[in-house]
């Protein structure tokens, strides 16, 4: 049996020691008039900024934070006349995974942690939208004295971060930063639930890792027995899983694709095909035609959708170059496309 080899990657999971620390995005976009976000974060002291956004150079204009005080998560910001502060009720625990989701519509904010929420509040006056245009930052600033006065944190945030994410985008925290300072690797996998001799892998997921399972094992820890399929067969009580079928290795379990006859899902059934049905990923192969001067084909369909998809097709050879012919079924129409002399020609 073939031994796979893993090949562990590490510092994808940044840690922050509070002072001069910090990665740095570019602005967030599309945030004038809502703002969703979602940042991973497992905390080693009380007290720290884990996010922050501003309008102006300075501090002016305005902004959003999050970090805690106290142990305490809150999210304010700053929509022109006046901060908003939103607090949980209870502090997070230290040394442990959490998740903060962070909304706002117009002047109306919205905060969870850890699913419990919403924890809720309004900025005060009138305007309504958020301009942002300077860098977004996790885990601190360059210089807390060039921040909004109204942010209410002095310190960077001392711990681990895995995930950050908004509406429309996931960040790679690493790689998507345009600046960096201060960081560390954070050690993931030292407390990890990985069984059955999986593999630890760090990852920006919320518990900063997920698992590499060994064959035969499956499921978010490996937790999950299920099949396998090896170079050998795979066999089961001595018989093949997959009979005279193809095994695939599934994320869960394993799949089999059966040869023309068999059906099932482990291709148990054997049928006699007068009429064959195909569901989009099937397809009969036959030896590609001979003729150099005259071919005719004929074809019966009776499509079960309207769908794009391809009906018959042959060519020249398997680079997808050269000459061809395909019979397609596109925009509801059947075509009939092939080349002659170099000329595509299309009926």
């Amino acid at each position: 049996m073939d031994i796979p080899t893993v090949l562990v990657v590490t510092g994808i999971v940044p840690s922050f020691r509070g002072t001069d620390s910090y990665l740095a995005f570019p602005t967030l976009l599309n945030t004038y008039l809502e703002l969703n976000i979602e940042v991973h974060f497992k905390p080693e002291m009380n007290d720290g900024l884990i996010l922050y956004n501003g309008q102006k150079p300075g501090g002016s204009g305005d902004f959003f934070s999050f970090g805690l005080r106290d142990g305490i998560p809150e999210f304010r910001f700053d929509v022109g006349s006046g901060a908003a502060i939103i607090k949980a009720t209870e502090p997070v625990t230290l040394n442990e995974w959490h998740v903060a989701r962070l909304e706002r519509v117009k002047k109306h904010g919205n905060m969870y942690i850890d699913e419990r929420g919403p924890y809720r509040g309004v900025s005060p006056g009138t305007f309504q939208g958020m301009d942002l245009s300077q860098l977004l930052y996790i885990g601190g600033v360059p210089d807390f004295g060039s921040i909004h006065k109204d942010v209410g944190f002095q310190t960077g945030f001392i711990g681990c971060v895995s995930g950050f994410k908004s509406e429309t985008r996931t960040y790679n925290l690493m790689k998507d930063s345009v600046d960096k300072q201060g960081l560390g690797t954070c050690d993931v996998c030292s407390n990890n639930q990985c069984l059955n001799q999986g593999i630890c892998q760090e990852a920006q997921t919320r518990q900063g890792y997920t698992c590499i399972c060994q064959p035969g094992y499956s499921g978010e820890y490996c937790d999950k027995i299920s099949e396998v399929c090896t170079p050998a067969g795979p066999y089961l009580r001595g018989a093949r899983i997959c009979g005279l079928g193809e095994c695939l290795a599934g994320h869960e379990e394993i799949e089999c694709k059966c040869k023309i006859g068999t059906l099932g899902k482990r291709c148990e059934r054997t049928v006699e095909i007068v009429e064959p049905y195909f569901g989009g990923k099937s397809y009969l192969a036959f030896p590609a035609p001979t003729s150099q001067q005259k071919l005719t084909i004929s074809l019966k369909i009776n499509p079960a959708s309207l769908t794009d998809g391809v009906i018959l097709y042959a060519a020249q050879n398997h680079q997808g170059i050269g000459q061809f012919m395909s019979v397609t079924l596109k925009n509801r129409q059947v075509e009939f496309r092939y080349t002659m002399a170099g000329m595509t020609s299309m009926l």
